[in-house]
C-alpha cells in the first residue's frame, strides 16, 4: 500500500515499514480435518491449502470463524453436523442461514 507524503524519501521509508508492519501480523487457521493449526499472513475467512500433518486440502478455516461456527446451538444444527469437516461446517451454517457474513467477519487486527 503507497504511502503519498509528496516526500519520495519519506514515502519509500514508510510504505516499506507498512508493509512489514502488516506481514508480521499473523492470523490462525485450522485444519478442515485434524484440526491442527497454521499461522499465515493473511486476514481473511479462509484459505485453501494442504495440511502439513495429516496431508488433506481443504479450507482451513479462521479461529475467528471456528469460534462463530462453535457457538451454534446443537438444535440448531443440521444433520451429521459433527461428522463434516470444518470447512463443510461452515458451507452447511452458511446454507442454513446460522451465519451470516457478520458473524464470520475477521476483525482488522491493525
Amino acid at each position: 500500500m503507497p504511502v503519498d507524503t509528496g516526500d519520495p524519501a519519506v514515502d519509500a521509508v514508510t510504505t516499506e515499514w507498512l508493509d512489514a508492519l502488516r506481514l508480521s501480523v499473523s492470523e490462525t487457521y485450522i485444519c478442515p480435518y485434524c484440526e491442527s493449526e497454521v499461522d499465515r499472513n493473511y486476514r481473511v475467512q479462509y484459505v485453501i491449502r494442504s495440511c502439513p500433518e495429516c496431508g488433506g486440502h481443504g479450507r482451513f478455516v479462521h479461529t475467528v470463524v471456528a469460534a462463530a461456527l462453535d457457538e451454534i446451538p446443537d438444535e440448531d444444527r443440521p444433520e451429521g453436523w459433527k461428522e463434516k469437516p470444518l470447512d463443510e461446517r461452515l458451507i452447511a451454517a452458511v446454507k442454513a442461514g446460522l451465519l451470516d457474513v457478520a458473524d464470520t467477519r475477521v476483525p482488522d487486527s491493525t
